[in-house]
């Protein structure tokens, strides 16, 4: 059965005044359908985007709302972009059916399109629009999804894959490490595709328990494990907007006794008599009985006596609450503060909003701690003196600045050289103190490529697969021992960052309690690119103003200046040899 996920896109119901309405409707239409996620996001482009990215795990996807000329109708201008296949058929039979209905049905700007084998359609946001339109598509939908899944009957050219059969007698496809003859001539690992490869390692990635943690210690990356409410309202008095006078509004323009003074911080209450004004700062709490504030600029001093104002003269009207923060008006007692799930952002408003609304404590996912293990003879530190045939280790400073950029901890195992006693020793000292272990090197075809052999043999780990049809990482291995997680990349730097951030990153977010993908937009190549005959994850730089992409120079994965880079542009297989100037390429952002 096909997979749905549903995104209501509403900024009243995203910051929870309006219901969601139109998640029901589809719900109902799509009975026999799985709905495998639901959200709600603002009408905002890059949270619909986002939210879309985070749903490819699902066959269709579905986005209520935004759809119109409204100011803050986005939705398609969000989705477009990432489309890479556009359909011109299903928005046709959307707006036949809303004509059917309405002149005004001619307002809706529907778009469909298939983001990898996903289906996404936009729907309108009024539960009655979303179940016309949704009707109107429901006869080919079925149809249209087994197109784009590739799904078949269970009785029409069944496929078996015999990746994962290959075995050896005694269960193990790695190198034995006593004799460098017997060592394999061609890799017994399957060649698996980079989506197969992705979905086996996100399978075993396991959510971390929860942890209490003081708000004051909360760092970047931690994602919120339960939701949280407000403990104090803010404001938790009735504070001034402005810097001016407090008045009853029914008083009007006149001159009046300055009765008292009122600013930030003042500890007791106060009382306004009619016919009287108190002088006020921005956020000074307002005297009982005041009603409006009069900003200082519409005011004129009349007496003064001893350096204190004694009255003012009032030159406008005010209405009535005018200039005054209501208590709870920003954030009412009791209300919904973060959402659980939510990722905590590096700007700080996360923070301010938990300690404004009183809150302590809060129940967060812990970040997972990771191993950094460089591995070979020929690999030095920065410190030590450069031998012929010697190279600077670049991998262990450059994954430990990607994941501490992230927030998590990183644990520096140093460099082990290939000697598969070393290797077991300090893989297992690794293993011992991280939830996930990555090493860099030792996992190609080279008779000094043991870590495989040192994973399977002597660990006992389990290795998920050992070659990923992509550039560059095509030695690419995961691995799992226990709960934990092995990542075994390619000794070159370019492989390792690329493959870092493709298998790597993703995983941790999962473990962190939230999956979160680089987002990816589509933008045009200024120059003519060679196809390689495996998927290419080339290094970029994107124009954002003109939507236009040029590679960074050379790709050999040696070459770390190719990094130097804004994006990674994701190139089909060849079947072409070239892709000409002015294609469209899908690019992953990278930060």
């Amino acid at each position: 059965m096909f997979t749905v996920a549903i995104i209501c896109v509403s900024d009243s119901s995203f910051n929870k005044t309006r219901a969601d309405e139109s998640t029901g409707t589809i719900e109902q239409v799509l009975n026999g359908y799985t709905i495998k996620r639901r959200a709600v996001v603002a009408d905002d482009v890059y949270m619909i985007r986002n939210q879309v990215l985070a749903s490819l795990d699902c066959d269709l996807i579905l986005t209520t709302g935004g759809t119109g000329f409204g100011i803050r109708d986005q939705t398609p201008e969000a989705i477009e972009p990432l489309l890479e296949k556009k359909s011109v058929g299903l928005p046709i039979l959307m707006m036949q059916k809303g004509l059917e209905k309405t002149v005004f049905a001619a307002l809706s700007r529907p778009v469909a399109g298939v983001i990898q084998k996903s289906l996404v359609l936009t729907l309108p946001g009024s539960p009655k629009g979303c179940r016309e339109n949704l009707e109107a598509v429901l006869p080919v939908l079925q149809h249209t999804l087994k197109l784009i899944t590739d799904a078949q009957d269970a009785n029409v050219h069944p496929h078996v894959c015999r990746h994962d059969q290959v075995k050896e007698r005694n269960g193990m496809l790695s190198n034995e490490l006593t004799d460098v003859t017997k060592r394999h001539r061609q890799s017994p690992y399957a060649m698996i595709e980079f989506d197969d490869a992705l979905e086996r390692v996100l399978k075993h990635c396991e959510t971390l328990e929860p942890i209490r943690m003081r708000v004051q210690d909360l760092k970047p990356g931690l994602v919120i494990a339960q939701d949280v409410y407000g403990l104090e309202a803010v404001p938790g008095y009735r504070a001034s907007v402005v810097d001016g006078y407090a008045v009853y509004s029914q008083d009007g323009p006149g001159v009046y006794t300055v009765a008292n003074v009122a600013t930030a911080g003042a500890a007791e209450e106060t009382m306004l008599k009619p016919g009287t004004v108190c002088r006020i700062a921005t956020g000074g709490p307002v005297p009982e009985g005041a009603d409006a504030i009069v900003m200082v600029e519409d005011t004129e001093l009349v007496e003064e006596r001893d350096g204190q104002e004694i009255q003012v003269s009032v030159k406008v009207s005010v209405q009535k609450g005018q200039d005054i923060r209501e208590i709870g008006s920003d954030l009412p007692l009791g209300s919904l503060v973060i959402q659980s799930g939510t990722r905590i952002s590096s700007h700080g408003s996360d923070i301010g909003l938990l300690v404004s609304a009183g809150i302590k404590h809060v129940l967060v996912y812990p970040l997972p701690v990771v191993g950094l293990l460089s591995t070979g003879m020929e690999v030095v530190d920065i410190d030590q003196q450069l031998q012929y045939g010697a190279i600077r280790d670049a991998n262990r400073p450059s994954l430990k600045m990607l994941l501490e950029h992230r927030g998590y901890t990183v644990v520096d195992l140093g460099i082990a050289p290939d000697d598969a006693d070393k290797l077991e020793d300090t893989v297992r000292h690794g293993l011992d103190q991280c939830q996930v272990l990555i090493t860099t090197g030792g996992v190609s075809m080279g008779e000094k490529d043991l870590l495989k052999s040192v994973y399977e043999r002597r660990l006992g780990a389990q290795i998920h697969f050992g070659r990923v049809a992509l550039k560059p990482g095509k030695p690419t291995t995961f691995a799992t021992f226990g709960k934990k997680l092995i990542f075994g990349l390619a000794g070159n730097p370019v492989s390792a960052l690329v493959t870092c951030r493709l298998f790597c990153l993703p995983a941790l977010s999962k473990m962190s309690g939230k999956l979160q993908m680089a987002p990816r937009i589509k933008a045009k190549t200024t120059v003519r690119i060679k196809l390689d005959p495996r998927p290419e994850f080339q290094r970029g730089f994107l124009d954002f103003a003109q939507m236009k992409v040029t590679p960074t120079g050379s790709q050999q994965s040696s070459r770390l200046q190719s990094m130097l880079c804004n994006c990674l542009m994701v190139l089909p297989k060849r079947t072409v040899d070239h892709l000409e100037i002015g294609s469209d390429v899908e690019c992953i952002l990278l930060d």
